[in-house]
Order: C-alpha cells, then structure tokens, then sequence
C-alpha cells in the first residue's frame, strides 16, 4: 500500500478517536440551567408563615361547687384562638368571689357565673335587714350606700300612769357601726337599672323621691334585737366616720339571756356552743332584755278601788189611793 495512503488511514483513525472522546465528555457533562428571564421586579422573598393569634382565657382547673369562695388553685389559664364573651383573661379578679352554680372542671369561667347584687357584699356572719327610715331618722336624707352609722332606739312612751312617761321611755345605742347596703333606690352595686349612672353616684343630686327604707349589714347574732327594736321603738340613724372605730365595751354590761334556754342535760362543750352566732339568733330574744327593763320593778301593781259606801236607802211602803200609787216612808 501507498505509504501516504497508510499515513492518511492512521490519521483518520485518530481523529475518529478523538471525536469519540469530545462526544462521551459532552454527553456526560449535566444539562445547565435555564436562562433567568429579566424582569422590572426583584424576585419576591419566601413570606414565613404567620403565627396563630391566641387569647388567655380562664378556665376551671377543676370541679367548683357554687357558693364557694374562689381561690387561684381553681383556675388555669388557657390559649384559645377566640376570646369567649364575658370571659375573663387573668384569675386575679376573680380571687374571693363566689359561683352561683357548679361550673365543671374545663369551663371557661364567665361573668355570668358569678354572685351579683347586694349579696355580694355582705362579709362573713353578716345579714342584710331593711329598716324604715324618714327624713328625721336617716340624717335629713344624707345618708348614702356605702356609709358607716350607728342605730340609735327609742322605745315607745307608755300611757299608764302619771309618771309612767319618764319611767318607761329610754333611748341608747342599740348597734354601732353598720355598713350601709342600700337607701331608698341607691345602693353600693350601683343605680336600679333604667337609671342614670350620674344620678347614683352624685352625692349632690336631687332625688327622685324620698327614701322610705335603709339596707343594713347586721351581724347574724344581733338580727333579732333590730327586728325587736323596729316593732316596738323608733330608730335614729346616726351618721359615724369612717375612720372612727370605736365600739363599746360589752363586757362591762350584763349578759342578756335568749329567749329560748339550752337543754339542761347539755355538756360544758355544748353550752360553749350555745354562744355562737347562729344558735344565739335562734335562740331569739326577748323586748325585756333588749330594752332592758325588769319586769319585777316596772310592773304596776293593780290599784284596788275602794269602794264608797253608799247611804242607806230609806224603807217605804207603797199606798195606793183612788187608783194613785205612792211611796210613803216609814
């Protein structure tokens, strides 16, 4: 064979190589990116999620039975994403207050739940008595919800007698201190509704009408001798201070005795018992120890009429003449 046609094949072979090898390379090499297309914008930025909003809600951590006084151990806080109506977001107003119903263990707490009105008020061993009032005996009318007065009794004048006047009538202190729930239509949870709220809590503005009765706070024990005290006297509402808490000394008088006695056949730990307030309001009281008169001394002793001879009637006899009657004594 030619030698320059030997040279020519050798030469051709390799090239043929080298293509081979230009192409496995291009073929192996990965596909390059698609071409950014330009834009008048920047590219926007991968937005994060948004956090869920939550509202704290308190909740029963547990069974509460109505009537209870509320604590910070019967209340846990829980993130809702809605805020129910009433409900309340910290536990801290609800510390002391008192449910109207049981409320089950996971029920969001409600204002609705809770003991409202004059009630709500009224501290421990307390009741709420109404008295009648005028505008002599509550002070001209000045009283106001939320004052501090002394209950001041007058026991009605008695008419038997000459001098039973200045013998029977007496008047004292009978309660000191007594909170002020409510006076004619205002009380300290505020106006009756359908009422102006400006009306309710401006001491200088006029009254729609007259105040016919006061709502006091009276401890349980001395109940019976206010109810005595407006069937048989006249009260006298006397406005105190408040700052002035000075009470009389009750040791210094003597002890009255309730109208019901103790069993006899009590033990010494039982007649203890005689003392506290509930059993004393039951056991009642009577107008004598209230007022605090002794029957034995004020009793009048009923006054013996004498009675005056009277003259001797003289005898007669009786004459009848001509069909006339007549009396002739003899």
């Amino acid at each position: 064979m030619n030698p320059v046609l030997k040279f020519l094949a050798a030469l051709l072979v390799i090239i043929a190589v080298a293509l081979g090898v230009v192409a496995y390379r291009i073929a192996s090499k990965p596909a390059p990116p698609p071409p950014v297309v330009a834009t008048s914008e920047p590219a926007a930025a991968t937005k994060p999620a948004e956090p869920v909003i939550t509202y704290p809600v308190v909740m029963a951590a547990k069974d509460i039975a109505a009537g209870a006084e509320l604590t910070s151990d019967d209340f846990k806080i829980v993130q809702w994403p809605v805020s129910p109506s009433q409900a309340f977001a910290s536990a801290d107003e609800l510390i002391g207050k008192h449910l109207r119903f049981d409320v089950p263990a996971g029920e969001p707490v409600t204002q609705a739940m809770l003991m409202q009105g004059l009630a709500t008020y009224l501290k421990e061993g307390e009741r709420a008595v109404s008295i009648p009032v005028d505008e002599i005996s509550g002070a001209s009318n000045r009283v106001q919800p939320g004052d501090t007065v002394d209950v001041f009794f007058t026991m009605n004048r008695s008419s038997s007698g000459d001098d039973s006047e200045i013998t029977n009538t007496q008047s004292r202190l009978l309660l000191p201190q007594l909170r002020v729930l409510a006076y004619g239509m205002d009380s300290v949870d505020g106006p009756p509704p359908g009422t102006s709220k400006d009306i309710g809590n401006n001491r200088s503005a006029p009254r729609e009408s007259k105040a016919s009765s006061a709502m006091l706070a009276v401890p349980l024990e001395r109940v019976n001798e206010l109810l005595l005290a407006v069937r048989s006297g006249k009260l006298q509402l006397a406005l105190r201070s408040p700052k002035d808490a000075s009470q009389p000394d009750l040791a210094l008088f003597p002890v009255r005795d309730p109208l019901l006695k103790g069993r006899k056949d009590l033990t010494p730990e039982q007649r203890i018992l005689l003392a506290d307030a509930d059993n004393r309001a039951y056991a009642g009281e009577s107008l004598s120890e209230v007022s605090g008169a002794d029957l034995n001394e004020t009793k009048k002793k009923p006054v013996t009429k004498t009675r005056s001879s009277a003259p001797a009637r003289p005898r007669s006899i009786e004459v009848i003449r001509a069909g006339k009657s007549q009396q002739v004594p003899y």
